[in-house]
C-alpha cells in the first residue's frame, strides 16, 4: 500500500501591503500545518504546487488567503484541490503577534512519496 505524502517546499515571499506599508520580516511561523495530498490525486499520481498568498493580522493569524496560481502534471484537471489542500493548510497557521498586518506568498509542492 502506498503512503501518500505532500511535501512542502519552504519559500515564503515577503511583499508590500500597500495599506500598511508594512513588509513581512522574520515571519517564522509558530504552527503549522501540512497541507494533505487530496486522495483524487492519488490513483492518478498527479503532482504539482499551489502558490497561496495570504495576510499576517496583528494578533498572528492568517487572513484574506487565496490561491494565486495552481499546477498539476501529467495534465490540468485536478490542479484545484491542490489549491483547496493548500488554503486549509495556511489557514491553521499561527505567527507571532505584530504591530502591524503584513503580506506574504508560500509555494506548496505536491508530490508522491517514493
Amino acid at each position: 500500500m502506498s503512503i501518500f505524502k505532500a511535501t512542502v517546499i519552504c519559500s515564503i515571499v515577503f511583499s508590500q501591503v500597500s495599506f500598511a506599508n508594512q513588509y513581512c520580516i522574520d515571519i517564522d511561523p509558530i504552527k503549522t500545518e501540512a497541507p494533505k495530498y487530496p486522495l483524487i490525486e492519488a490513483p492518478s499520481g498527479h503532482q504539482g504546487f499551489a502558490t497561496i498568498s495570504f495576510v499576517i493580522g496583528k494578533s498572528g493569524e492568517v487572513t484574506s488567503s487565496k490561491v494565486l496560481e495552481v499546477h498539476s502534471e501529467p495534465t490540468p484537471r485536478f490542479a484545484d484541490s491542490f489549491g483547496e489542500s493548500a488554503l486549509k493548510a495556511i489557514g491553521a497557521w499561527k505567527f507571532n503577534q505584530r504591530q502591524l498586518p503584513c503580506k506574504a506568498e508560500k509555494k506548496f509542492i505536491f508530490r508522491l512519496a517514493d
